[in-house]
């Protein structure tokens, strides 16, 4: 199982990518990959909800979706994800493994920059460290992923529960 791709799409639009196996692709391959993966997104949300996943023969979308106030104070959405290659286990270690990270990155990006102004990607470019660190305990065994996962949450001072 490899991790593709980690990144936060807010109203269509990429403020994070973090590209693990090609990391010099074009911004705008990265732009439209994620407002492809917002309409999908958006399009799905009306049907299903609320969605977690989705499966093609070779990858997996996992995605967990929330809502950030821009600098206009209007709700917009917001998607936290990661594109896996597919992988046997994956059901098991979607609620345990990849749904807990997720949600602790989406809830410190609201907590970090809820009311900013979304039009300057740079501004969010520090948030990849966490991204990056995140995607790296959701690699661990069990036992270690939980100790690495409340050792980070204590250091950023925030009450989240980790499964």
């Amino acid at each position: 199982m490899n991790i593709y791709e980690a990144g936060i799409i807010i109203g269509g639009i990429p403020i994070i990518v973090s590209n693990y196996i090609n990391p010099n692709e074009d911004d705008i391959d990265q732009i439209q990959k994620g407002a492809l993966l917002s309409c999908i997104l958006d399009f799905a949300d009306l049907f299903i909800s609320p969605i977690e996943y989705f499966e093609s023969d070779r990858f997996i979308f996992i995605f967990y979706k929330g809502d950030i106030k821009t600098i206009d104070m209007e709700d917009s959405d917001l998607y936290v994800y990661l594109i896996l290659s597919k992988y046997y286990k994956f059901l098991k270690d979607l609620k345990k493994k990849y749904l807990p990270v997720l949600k602790i990155l989406l809830n410190e990006f609201i907590n970090r920059y809820n009311g900013f102004n979304f039009s300057f990607a740079y501004l969010f470019v520090d948030f990849r460290n966490d991204i990056d660190k995140l995607i790296t305990y959701s690699m661990q065994t069990p036992r270690r992923r939980k100790k690495l996962l409340k050792n980070y949450l204590k250091l950023k001072n925030k009450k989240y529960t980790v499964v």
